[in-house]
Parts: C-alpha cells; sequence; structure tokens
C-alpha cells in the first residue's frame, strides 16, 4: 500500500486539488471592468459573471446583469459561466477517478482525460469571454461611456480632462492560470497512474480457490479405485492391492499375499462315530451306526 502512495502520487493529488480551486475560484470573480478619473470624478464599474457593480462618484450598488435592457450581456456572461461549471465538474470528477485509481490503476485513464478536458474549459471560456464581450457590451458602452465599439481593452476620453479605460479584470486571468495548472495536474496524473499500473489492482475479499487440483489422498481399504482416477501432479491413480482380488493385484505381486480359498466343510452322516466312514472303503457297502467290519467284505470299518 505505501507504494502506491509514493511522492509522484501525492504530488499529483495535491496539483488536482489545487486546479479544481483555481477553477472554481474565477466563478466568484470580477470578469471585465470599467474606471473613469479627472474632470473631478472617479469611480469603477466591474462586471462578473453574475452581476454588475459599480462605486465611486455615481454611487455605489450591485445589480444582476439579468436585468440589463441588452440580453447579449447576460447571455454572454451566462455561456461562459456555463463552460467554468463544466470544467469545475470535470476536474471534480478527475480528482474521484485519481483516488481510485491509487486502488484500481485500470480506471486511471479517466482521471487523465477528466482532468485534461476539465483544464481546457477556462481557456475556452477565457477566449470565448474576450471574443464575445466588446460586442455584447457595444450598445451599453455607446450610451453611457459615449464609446463607440470597444475593444476588450482599451481607453478614451469622451469629456476633456476625463479618461475612460477599460479590460480584463482579476477572474478573466485567473481562467488561464486555471487551465495551465488543470494541464500540469493531468500530466502528473497520467504519470502517477502509469507508475502504479504495474502493481495491479487490489484484491478484496476472500481470495480464490488454487486453479490446480489438490494431490489424491490415499482411499480406506476396500473402497472401489475407480473413485480416484489419476490427476494432480502427474502421479499415477490408485492401485487396488492383492488382498482385493476383485479388483485385480498389479502385475509382479508377491503370491504371498494372494488369498487363499477358505477350505470346505462336510456334514458328517448322523449317527457314524466320529472318524468313521460312511460306507466301506473296499465295497463300498454302507456302513450302519455302530458296525466295526462291513458285513459284506469283511474289512475293518470301525
Amino acid at each position: 500500500m505505501a507504494m502506491r502512495f509514493n511522492t509522484r502520487t501525492i504530488v499529483a493529488l495535491v496539483m488536482v486539488i489545487v486546479a479544481l480551486i483555481f477553477v472554481a475560484i474565477p466563478l466568484g470573480m470580477n470578469w471585465w471592468g470599467v474606471s473613469l478619473s479627472g474632470g473631478g470624478y472617479s469611480g469603477s464599474a466591474d462586471a462578473s459573471l453574475s452581476q454588475f457593480c459599480i462605486s465611486g462618484t455615481f454611487g455605489t450598488g450591485c445589480e444582476s446583469l439579468s436585468t440589463s435592457p441588452d440580453k447579449a450581456i447576460p447571455d454572454t456572461a451566462g455561456l461562459t459561466s456555463t463552460i467554468m461549471l463544466v470544467g469545475l465538474l470535470l476536474v471534480i470528477l478527475a480528482l474521484v477517478f485519481f483516488i481510485l485509481a491509487i486502488f484500481l490503476p485500470k480506471i486511471g485513464i479517466g482521471a487523465f482525460v477528466c482532468g485534461l478536458i476539465g483544464g481546457l474549459m477556462p481557456l475556452v471560456a477565457f477566449l470565448y469571454y474576450f471574443a464575445a464581450w466588446p460586442g455584447a457590451m457595444k450598445n451599453t458602452a455607446s450610451s453611457m461611456l459615449g464609446i463607440d465599439n470597444p475593444g476588450f481593452f482599451g481607453s478614451s476620453s469622451p469629456v476633456s480632462g476625463v479618461t475612460v479605460s477599460w479590460g480584463g479584470s482579476i477572474g478573466w486571468y485567473m481562467a488561464i492560470v486555471a487551465f495551465i495548472l488543470a494541464l500540469v495536474a493531468s500530466i502528473l496524473v497520467l504519470m502517477a497512474v502509469r507508475a502504479i499500473a504495474p502493481m495491479g489492482n487490489i484484491r478484496l475479499g476472500i481470495a480464490p480457490a488454487p486453479a490446480y487440483a489438490p494431490y489424491p489422498q490415499q482411499p480406506a481399504p476396500g473402497y472401489p479405485p475407480a473413485q480416484y482416477p489419476q490427476q494432480g501432479y502427474g502421479q499415477p491413480g490408485y492401485q487396488a492391492p492383492a488382498q482385493y482380488p476383485q479388483y485385480g493385484a498389479p502385475a509382479g505381486y508377491p503370491p504371498a499375499q494372494q488369498a487363499q480359498p477358505a477350505p470346505v466343510y462336510q456334514q458328517p452322516v448322523a449317527g457314524a462315530p466320529a472318524g468313521a466312514p460312511a460306507s466301506c472303503p473296499s465295497c463300498g457297502t454302507a456302513i450302519d451306526a455302530g458296525q466295526i467290519f462291513c458285513k459284506n467284505c469283511g474289512t475293518r470299518v470301525g
């Protein structure tokens, strides 16, 4: 586990968090401003992505851009804000994917892609606002400041002794900084994920059973050897010993081990004395109980 949280991983994690903060900051800052000085007048007007605030000789206050009579102003600011929000969401996803990639490196590519695209969004917002804002402010600048066709940056003296200057504010500059930081963070994430990838995914839970077959155990005496096929590590299957002739003894097994047939017991003839034959061994005449000599040939039988 410690090898996964190495210096490269920690640096990449910190950079993603820093990039996330810098993508979020411009959403609440001013992107464009106007300053007025000279002729006894002083003041400024600043536009964020949601409101327009003034301060100085002409008063102090803020007003939502949605109340502007020129709809191009809230439309431009709203689209810029949406682009920044998309970038913020993607960088958050990049952070989540990267944390998961520390344990599951296969999803690390998701962190890199989200971070890269999320970092491009502030750049898109930076360029779009630069190109669209002057056109959105054209009517307002002409009616309020007497400036026709203002660029994104510029200055003018509509009245003798009075200087009006305008241009991008801190929020607009922060967007390009957020892009750079997100780009660097994405590269560091890719490097960290590639370093973790050879370690593989962390496996949780019970380890799976081994794929190989276990070594066969010897069966109990008399158990059919057919239940123990040849398996495992190239060892032969169980062979029946000679004392179990119904399965056959292996060739060359000592004959002394072979089973011997049991003797056959014959029931003696009823009434004949113990050890006396049932008939005369000479002529075959039947012997009666207690008879000592054969009554036919005289041979002693008792």
